[in-house]
């Protein structure tokens, strides 16, 4: 379970770009820290719903982001965020486009 102190410096620190998006602010959910569009009132779990869960190693400083998305058997899973690649299909990949390979994921499945 997230620490209350933690939880609420979290929800604090990013009220203001929830708010800007027009997200409502987090609030605490057991362990994870919970947030949808504030013209959204479904409260369990669904798409474009923040979910966020923190779990603390000591290796060091680290960030990761990850994009929920349904997969093949409509379960919710996670992949690598990418802010370009925010609708691509489940099992397309989200890596940053190489200029030497200027194919979508579909173009790149047919050419082969």
């Amino acid at each position: 379970m997230i620490h209350r102190d933690n939880a609420a410096a979290a929800i604090e620190e990013t009220l203001p770009a929830l708010q800007q998006n027009n997200f409502a602010a987090f609030t605490t959910d057991g362990a994870y820290l919970v947030s949808s569009a504030t013209e959204h009132d479904n409260k369990s779990e669904h798409i474009g719903q923040y979910r966020v869960k923190f779990h603390f190693n000591k290796v060091g400083k680290t960030t990761v982001m990850s994009q929920a998305i349904k997969d093949n058997d409509n379960q919710f899973t996670f992949r690598k965020w990418n802010p370009n690649k925010l609708r691509v299909s489940y099992g397309c990949s989200t890596e940053v486009d190489s200029d030497y390979l200027p194919f979508c994921c579909l173009c790149s499945i047919i050419g082969k």
